[in-house]
């Protein structure tokens, strides 16, 4: 199902498990935090943020909504919008593009943070 819904490439799924050997908050925010935010929106203060916020989405992801994330700009004060029109889920194929911006991303704050 890697292909249809994720799509991803089935061989990928050797590279995010087994994730009981990664840092215990990936269970918390796949059971707690996504839900919740996805139930709950409104109820999250997004208006106040006071740090940059970079989004990173592809229009054909099948398992987040780019009509969702695009919707939700308006509320970000301070945001980077990058999207690509394919790659699924995880952007495939547009590693080079994604380092290059978060890259960027990180540099850019980290001067603004200094000042």
């Amino acid at each position: 199902m890697f292909g249809p819904i994720m799509g991803m490439d089935p061989s990928t799924i050797y590279s995010m498990m087994p994730v009981s050997e990664r840092k215990a908050g990936v269970v918390l925010d796949a059971a707690v935090t996504n839900p919740d935010m996805a139930r709950n929106y409104e109820s999250y203060d997004i208006e106040n943020l006071q740090v940059s916020v970079l989004i990173l989405h592809a229009k054909d992801d099948k398992l987040a909504s780019y009509e969702d994330a695009v919707n939700a700009l308006a509320r970000f004060p301070e945001y980077i919008f990058v999207s690509f029109d394919d790659g699924g889920h995880l952007m495939a194929g547009h590693e080079v593009e994604v380092h290059k911006v978060v890259t960027g991303f990180v540099q850019q704050n980290e001067l603004a943070e200094r000042r």
